[in-house]
């Protein structure tokens, strides 16, 4: 609902916390399971098993203790607790069903979606990005991704006092704040204060949720709306289309070649996308490596020592030693001209990547060789 300080992003970057949210939020308005914390446990409990200590395969949605009713009101939304029980003890019989759902948004009906645009110049537009590279929501979306909330975005102005958002109202808009303060009441008691690049209202777009808080504006403020059908038409779009990119391209790269369309989906919705200029380092030799780079569109040079020892097209890998075996980046790898890379963190490597990393130990095994597509990085 806000940005953070530096103190607690520098938290979110460490624990790529950013990422998760993204993913689970995604996954959820893609399936729209009908128990979405039983989602969300078992996405964790597929995706970080190890991380769950005390709590593997025992972690269940369970009501609370002190609430005997079943009424599927509202005001009965509650999201209950995540407990680690003892499996004996597991009774969900009458556990309580939430009327949270997401709001049905379909592929086909995102291929129909006709996108608004509200114009505006150059400089607009740019103090927009700007505002989104701030904002914990739309910090990892690619360009194109962006623009597509720059056009949509309706600049708006709100005088001092202002009522925005109404606890218990429906909820049509999410806003984005621009300049100005405007402050948060839940139940009557002010829980926080937007200023520049925070945000809020998306929870109740997400959900289908009553607003969960009161927003007004303590001074006069400029912000940016958008609407429902264009948020989660956003967030379907840009999710089903960004798959779909990756799902062709991913295709055509040979490690990945023998993966299921299911398993390639899987690293799809792991790879975050960065982009270099001419001559920029995107890894360089002797540093920690943390990262697995897939070439998606232009070419690099690889440098060992200061002589090069290669180069490397669209659909090539890279990175991969560092991550395999724990050495040091073994070679200097520079854009030849503008360059796109998929990204793959380390943790995430290890988990969606599994049986590939006896592939790429094998390919390893080609460094030493004339295969100039084997290139120890």
């Amino acid at each position: 609902m806000s940005t953070p300080d530096a103190k607690h992003q520098a938290y979110l970057d460490k624990k790529n916390i950013n990422p998760l949210f993204i993913s689970i939020v995604e996954g959820l308005l893609t399936t729209e399971p009908d128990n979405h914390i039983q989602y969300i446990v078992d996405y964790l409990h597929k995706n970080f098993p190890d991380q769950l200590t005390g709590a593997k395969d025992q972690l269940v949605v369970v009501k609370d203790q002190d609430d005997d009713s079943d009424s599927d009101d509202e005001d009965d939304d509650d999201m209950g607790e995540l407990q680690a029980m003892p499996p004996p003890k597991v009774n969900a019989g009458r556990a309580r069903r939430s009327s949270v759902s997401a709001e049905s948004m379909d592929a086909k009906k995102t291929a129909n979606f006709e996108k608004v645009v509200f114009e505006k110049d150059g400089a607009l537009q740019a103090r927009i990005k700007e505002i989104l590279k701030r904002n914990i929501l739309f910090g990892n979306l690619d360009e194109k991704q962006v623009q597509v909330i720059v056009d949509a975005l309706e600049p708006i102005e709100q005088p001092p006092g202002a009522e925005i958002i109404k606890q218990g109202d429906m909820g049509d808009f999410f806003y984005l704040m621009d300049s100005g303060v405007c402050e948060i009441f839940k139940d009557g008691n002010l829980v926080q204060t937007a200023t520049e690049a925070m945000s809020f209202g998306e929870l109740a777009l997400m959900y289908n949720s009553p607003r969960a808080a009161t927003v007004t504006a303590k001074e006069s403020s400029k912000m940016f709306k958008l609407d429902r059908m264009t948020f989660k038409f956003i967030l379907m779009d840009t999710t089903i289309r960004k798959r779909e990119l990756y799902k062709g391209f991913l295709e055509k790269v040979s490690i990945l070649s023998h993966l299921s369309d299911a398993e390639r989906l899987q690293v799809s919705d792991a790879l975050v996308p960065k982009s270099f200029v001419d001559g920029e380092a995107i890894i360089t030799e002797g540093e920690a490596g943390d990262l697995l780079y897939i070439l998606e569109e232009g070419s690099v040079s690889c440098s060992k020592g200061g002589a090069n020892v290669g180069d490397l097209e669209s659909g090539q890998y890279f990175g991969e030693v560092a991550l395999l075996t724990d050495r040091p980046r073994q070679a200097t790898v520079k854009a030849k001209g503008d360059v796109k890379v998929l990204s793959l963190e380390r943790k995430t490597f290890k988990r969606v990547m599994g049986p590939l990393e006896d592939i790429m130990q094998r390919n390893m095994s080609k460094y030493d060789g004339d295969d100039k597509t084997a290139i120890a990085v």
